[in-house]
């Protein structure tokens, strides 16, 4: 237990404590950018964080394989980096042309609404850039070098927010505060170079790095890339919509209720990434499974705690933490409903890194990828026909879901027929909801 405690506070180190400069700079960016600016400032974030996707899973390949062949096998490590740089390179290209291709071509029929060709760079640039980076600390975290990762994590959201905030005060412009982005994942990268030195790839042809993706690395990273590009959709497509749908005012309220509810799955995932190194040198399948009821148990139990003490605390921290009423009382009251969403999403981040670390990141995919297509499309309706609060509301069919695909998954890969798991695990989680929101209600 020590050791699992030590493992997650050290991988979630760098967001608990690189989470006070973060909660400053939102209403500083609201003060300075407006509400237009910060809605910007969330896209651009959004579309970074689709690099998961480009770069074909294979970050999340690069985690299990090292950490299972590091010791065993030089060559194969060696030929695991060597066609992950292969494999980014190639979709960085990728994405470049394609950005200038659609640029241009919604340039030529005067697409109205066309952002500015700087604010566009900064996008592409900024995702470009994270996914090295993201490479760079898979690397990492494959060597289980957590106090390490924990150190890069933290430098990197100290520079960007540091420098985001000063930008901002002085140029109240958003697009200095995507430099500040860029400029520490820049030095960030240029820093984590060295870890490469050790694995001699570059000995190898491109043909050899491409039959070795092929023929060892697919199977499992396209699985991976499934996850990774649903999971983005299920967490970015609602900023999309109210972009789209309502406006980019609307988008600066409904992502800052969104942004403070997700700090609770954000953390744990952080904290739990551990367990696919952990996880992936237990053979025996029957003790992955004790690990993971108990653990699983004792999770559930504490994400209970966890949201009654935000839920009840959350109207006063909001309106010291925004100054402003009018948008304290909007957030707020968003965040009540986003934060029940966000504490379910975070049940599941036990399972699947339990799950992938064992291999089964078929089945991991295929049932999760169901469910999400219809979260997706709940959501979807919800924006289109019923605008702000259509896409809150809908956001909450992960209460059903999530135990739903919690009891298959747990069923089809240990071979149960244990139909109600899913249900008591997040038994204590839906009780002390009920609870509150009947309290609310009769108050």
């Amino acid at each position: 237990m020590k050791k699992h405690l030590t493992n997650f506070f050290l991988n979630s180190a760098p967001f608990f404590i690189g989470l006070l400069p973060s909660v400053l700079a939102i209403p500083i960016y609201l003060n300075k950018l407006g509400t237009e600016g910060l809605g910007i400032y969330y896209l651009y974030l959004a579309v970074v964080g689709i690099g998961g996707s480009f770069d074909l899973g294979i970050t999340q390949t690069i985690i299990k394989y090292l950490s299972q062949y590091q010791d065993k096998s030089p060559i194969f490590s060696s030929l695991l980096i060597g066609s992950s740089v292969m494999i980014i390179s190639f979709a960085n290209v990728i994405i470049t042309v394609a950005a200038i291709f659609v640029y241009g071509i919604l340039y030529l029929f005067g697409w109205d609404g066309l952002p500015e060709i700087s604010i566009i760079f900064l996008f592409i640039l900024g995702l470009l850039l994270q996914m090295w980076f993201n490479f760079f600390l898979s690397i990492l975290k494959g060597n289980e070098s957590f106090n390490r990762m924990a150190t890069v994590e933290l430098i990197n959201k100290l520079i960007f927010t540091g420098l985001g905030i000063v930008l901002a005060i002085f140029f109240r412009d958003v697009k200095y505060v995507l430099v500040a982005h860029i400029l520490s994942l820049c030095i960030q990268n240029i820093y984590l170079l060295k870890i490469l030195k050790p694995y001699n790839y570059n000995s190898y042809s491109n043909n050899l790095k491409f039959q070795f993706f092929k023929n060892h690395l697919w199977a499992y990273s396209k699985w991976i890339l499934v996850q990774n590009t649903v999971g983005f959709l299920n967490g970015n497509l609602d900023k999309f919509l109210v972009a789209s749908t309502v406006n980019l005012s609307s988008l600066a309220v409904y992502n800052t209720a969104n942004n403070l509810a997700r700090l609770i799955p954000s953390f744990f995932s952080k904290g739990l990434g551990y367990l696919l190194p952990h996880v992936s040198k237990i053979t025996d399948r029957e003790r992955v499974r004790i690990f993971y009821i108990k653990y699983s148990y004792i999770f559930n139990i504490v994400l209970s705690f966890i949201y009654l003490f935000v839920v009840i605390g959350a109207p006063y921290f909001i309106s010291i933490y925004l100054n402003d009423k009018v948008i304290s009382d909007e957030v707020t009251l968003t965040f009540r409903f986003l934060v029940i969403a966000s504490i379910f999403s975070a049940t599941s981040l036990l399972s699947f890194n339990v799950f992938n670390a064992i291999g089964e990141v078929k089945t991991n995919t295929v049932i999760p990828f169901l469910s999400n297509v219809i979260s997706l499309l709940c959501v979807l309706i919800g924006g289109l026909f019923w605008g702000f609060w259509g896409i809150v509301f809908a956001r909450l069919n992960i209460i059903l879901l999530s135990t739903l695909v919690r009891t298959i998954t747990y069923n089809k890969i240990f071979g149960r027929k244990e139909y109600w798991i899913g249900l008591k695990l997040a038994l204590p989680l839906i009780i002390m909801v009920l609870l509150f929101e009947l309290y609310h209600f009769m108050a």
